[in-house]
């Protein structure tokens, strides 16, 4: 069965529009890997606002992206020069 999927609404900053994600809204059910925001990639995501410079300018990997959250804010954000975002399930 295809897995549930809801639309979640990340606002940062008070100007921006938010960031909007197409994620599955429970684990299991069909949804893998890429269905989700992870944890760690979300923290990663307070620290990289915390810490734009870090970002910026550089090329970043992000390895287990989920649905992306931290790769579209540092694009966003960070104006890191280039992004690369992989998941993958089943390798």
């Amino acid at each position: 069965a295809a897995p549930e999927l809801a639309y979640l609404h990340f606002h940062v900053g008070a100007d921006a529009a938010p960031i909007v994600l197409r994620a599955a809204d429970a684990w299991g059910a069909g949804a893998e890997t890429g269905c989700c925001v992870w944890d760690a990639g979300a923290w990663l995501a307070f620290y990289a606002l915390a810490r734009p410079e870090l970002f910026a300018s550089r090329c970043v990997v992000e390895l287990g992206s989920g649905c992306g959250l931290l790769s579209c804010l540092l694009a966003r954000e960070c104006a890191a020069s280039e992004l690369v975002a992989t998941d993958v399930y089943g390798a």
